[in-house]
């Protein structure tokens, strides 16, 4: 059949998306398992914030609840790591979030602002911001661009590696 692929072990005439699918959802529920009951919730609340951001037709929204959402689902496991992703020193990691967590929460009090305030100018949710300052969360550099431009500061100001 033309646009199929059989595979091995796959039932004769079923389309190799269903089983893409069947396989995606498979990972997903297993990195889910593995994530904090912190993060599970953080996810839970992202997610009801999704049918309010689509029935206010607000796309720069549903974008920033796509990015929180993949960045707790991208956080590598504790105790997992790829092999040459960290440095001699194990805890680097470690110390990096705490530095910029510290940071975070620094510069926005010195901006004089409120984390419900910087959520609403960086177009993060509001408890994503509060896991970033607590060091509960390690941001991507595009939520530390969004976090600097919240605030009215440069990345740099935040992680002096940028």
């Amino acid at each position: 059949m033309q646009g199929e692929i059989i595979k091995a072990g796959q039932p004769k005439g079923e389309p190799f998306e269903r089983s893409a699918i069947v396989m995606a959802v498979a990972v997903v529920y297993q990195r889910l398992i593995q994530l904090p009951k912190e993060d599970l919730q953080e996810l839970y609340e992202l997610a009801m914030e999704i049918p309010k951001a689509q029935k206010a037709e607000n796309p720069d929204e549903i974008e920033a609840i796509r990015v929180a959402m993949l960045e707790i689902l991208d956080q590598m496991p504790s105790g997992l790591r790829l092999m040459g992703e960290m440095s001699s020193n194990p805890f680097a990691e470690s110390a990096w979030i705490d530095y910029i967590s510290k940071k975070v929460h620094k510069t926005r009090k010195d901006a004089g602002l409120t984390q419900i305030q910087l959520a609403e100018r960086s177009g993060l949710p509001q408890s994503h911001v509060s896991r970033i300052e607590s060091g509960k969360l390690s941001p991507s550099r595009a939520t530390l661009e969004k976090i600097a431009k919240g605030i009215g500061c440069s990345i740099g100001q935040l992680d002096p590696s940028a």
